[in-house]
């Protein structure tokens, strides 16, 4: 995406804001100022494995929905 932009001349930070999901390990490499979504991964599988769990026991009752926080984090 960042090399899409700079190749039609669209300046990061300047003409346009990016912003995606999961704050990647080498995010800071980026020339580009480019924003993060940032949501409790660890969290998110763990429960994910506890409902997986629920349904093969037959123990869960049925669809659930959960809200996990989030934050942006901006460069």
């Amino acid at each position: 995406m960042v090399e899409f932009l700079q190749e039609k001349g669209i300046k990061l930070g300047k003409d346009m804001d990016l912003i995606v999901f999961d704050n990647i390990p080498f995010a800071h490499l980026i020339e580009s100022p480019i924003s993060f979504i940032v949501q409790p991964a660890f969290e998110m599988g763990s429960k994910a494995a506890e409902l997986l769990f629920g349904q093969i026991n037959k123990t869960d009752e049925g669809p659930k929905e959960f809200v996990f926080p989030s934050k942006i984090l901006f460069r």
